[in-house]
C-alpha cells in the first residue's frame, strides 16, 4: 500500500482519505480474484496484514461450504469486463 505523502486534496484526495483512513476493509481483485491491494483497516477486519494477503487469491478465506455462491455471485464480473452486472 502507498502512504499519503501530502494531505489530501479536491475528491481526489477524499477517496484516497476514505481509503486509508475508513474502518471498512478495501480490497482490489483482479480478473482472476487475485488481491492487488488492500486498505489499512483489513488488517484489523481480517486479522492479516496487508502484505500477508497480497498477490493471493481472495477466495481462499471463503468458507468452503460457501464457496459455490461466492464463486457464482463473483461471475458476473468477470464477464462484464469487471464492470460487474
Amino acid at each position: 500500500m502507498c502512504p499519503m505523502v501530502s494531505p489530501p486534496t479536491g475528491a481526489a484526495g477524499d477517496l484516497q482519505a476514505l481509503v486509508e483512513y475508513g474502518s471498512d476493509a478495501i480490497a482490489l481483485l483482479d480478473e482472476r480474484g487475485i488481491v492487488r491491494f488492500e486498505s489499512r483497516s483489513a488488517e484489523r477486519v481480517l486479522g492479516y496484514a496487508p502484505d500477508e494477503r497480497l498477490n493471493r487469491s481472495a477466495f481462499e478465506l471463503v468458507h468452503a461450504d460457501d464457496l459455490a455462491k461466492v464463486a457464482a455471485a463473483s461471475r458476473p464480473l468477470d464477464t462484464e469486463g469487471g464492470r460487474g452486472p
